[in-house]
């Protein structure tokens, strides 16, 4: 009996990690995801394959979240912000984190290609000719 007991609480146990291992990045990936796809000329799957590079690439939940939150700003408003940073203009301690984010993230630029089959910076360029 005591036996019983032991693999019936080690069963409960592993199914209850399994069950409690949900990515609960998924809803974020789902969303930057379809916004790459938006965007344009990649496929659904190679967006699913980057928003799962991003997830990878940034552990930290503060820095996952400020990417996220880049998603709510236009391409055009990105880039202004770019030029922001660059002309050596003061930022605000948001804009500083995404300016940071977007930096950190030029790392991943070469795994697009590696692990997605995306050359991002062609997309890119053909995204900015859709402006």
């Amino acid at each position: 009996m005591k036996n019983l007991k032991f693999y019936l609480i080690a069963l409960t146990a592993i199914f209850l990690i399994g069950c409690g291992s949900e990515d609960s990045r998924a809803d974020d990936k789902a969303m930057i995801a379809e916004e790459e796809f938006k965007l344009g000329h990649i496929t659904k799957e190679e967006a699913e394959c980057m928003a799962n590079l991003y997830s990878d690439n940034f552990p930290d939940d503060d820095k996952w979240a400020t990417l996220v939150s880049m998603y709510d700003y236009t391409m055009e408003e990105q880039y202004e912000l770019g030029l922001k940073a660059g002309a050596g203009e003061n930022l605000t301690a948001e804009e500083q984190k995404m300016v940071d984010v977007s930096l950190e993230s030029v790392a991943i630029l070469p795994k697009f290609k590696t692990e997605c089959d995306v050359d991002i910076f062609e997309v890119a360029e053909k995204r900015m000719t859709d402006l």
